[in-house]
């Protein structure tokens, strides 16, 4: 039995919440809007946390189950292939090229900038039909990590109250043809508890989405995210091994707390662990994410080195 918890505890797997953050166009129809997120424009931020940031945006639509999603990688290779250099300040003066060139329905973009003790996070949504940001949205935060934790609710304010329309163009056959396709060499599943919203499992979150930010821009490897509901009960080796299965991944990344200890452990596909990170409470998730990398390098065969630069 793995236990997750020093309280018995089951975890009901919510399947429909799993989603890929490397997205495959090969998925896609024509029932709903094809969307890209920007990573944001910053100041007095690193580029990093801003990159932080957008992937938990990311994640947070995802989420809403609304549109399909060009993931960062994708995008970057589709605007590579007609040659446009995307510029790392006032993205939004190029929504309309930007969403031409990749062939989105909609685009979310914005600013996310530091001055003194306030954190301020604009986000914008763009419609490609309409040429026109059709909403935008402001908030103030004492910190970023504030931000990051209450951006779910940012993001469905963000993207209520909008009458959504999905091109009649075949997306999907057009990227396929401008893209060469990456052959997919480790497919990795995070778990993560829903109800957790503590400082420390708000940290460890930060430390998920710091590790699969970096996987999903290593090619060839493609990542999941799905929470998960506690109860009482435990998490059975079988539980694991369905869930992989459903995926197909060869990796499952479990983030657990035990006897007022966390920990971070990988387990491969039949469910048997095969790497155990203890977690400090008081822990750094980049210097951490660095650490883990490390470990895994030779059990996932990650290139250790694309992987650490810029964390």
């Amino acid at each position: 039995m793995l236990f997750v918890t020093n309280k018995k505890m089951i975890l009901v797997i919510l399947m429909t919440m799993v989603f890929p953050v490397f997205v495959s166009f090969h998925a896609y129809g024509q029932d709903k809007p094809l969307l890209a997120v920007l990573d944001l424009d910053h100041s007095g931020i690193s580029k990093r946390e801003a990159t932080l940031l957008t992937d938990i945006i990311t994640m947070n639509i995802m989420e809403t189950g609304t549109f399909h999603l060009i993931s960062r990688p994708e995008r970057t290779n589709l605007l590579n292939a007609h040659g446009f250099p995307l510029k790392e300040s006032k993205i939004a003066n190029y929504y309309p090229e930007i969403a031409s060139l990749i062939y989105a329905d909609y685009i979310v973009g914005g600013i996310i900038k530091k001055e003194k003790k306030t954190v301020t996070i604009a986000l914008h949504l763009y419609e490609k039909e309409s040429q026109h940001i059709i909403k935008a949205e402001e908030k103030d935060y004492i910190s970023l990590e504030e931000g990051m934790n209450n951006m779910r609710e940012f993001v469905k304010e963000l993207l209520s109250g909008v009458s959504y329309k999905v091109s009649s163009e075949d997306f999907s056959q057009k990227v396929i043809n401008s893209l060469a396709p990456v052959p997919i060499k480790e497919r990795i599943l995070f778990l993560f508890h829903k109800n957790h919203t503590t400082p420390d499992w708000a940290r460890i979150k930060t430390l998920i989405y710091i590790l699969i930010n970096h996987l999903t821009e290593n090619p060839g490897y493609l990542t999941f995210f799905t929470e998960i509901e506690k109860d009482e009960g435990f998490l059975t080796k079988e539980d694991l091994q369905i869930l992989a299965g459903r995926k197909q991944c060869q990796t499952i990344v479990l983030c657990s707390e035990e006897e007022e200890v966390f920990f971070l452990t990988l387990y491969e596909s039949d469910g048997v662990e095969k790497l155990r990170v203890p977690l400090s409470r008081d822990f750094d998730p980049g210097e951490k994410a660095k650490e883990i990398i490390v470990k895994v390098t030779a059990l996932a065969h990650i290139s250790q080195e694309s992987l650490i630069k810029e964390i």
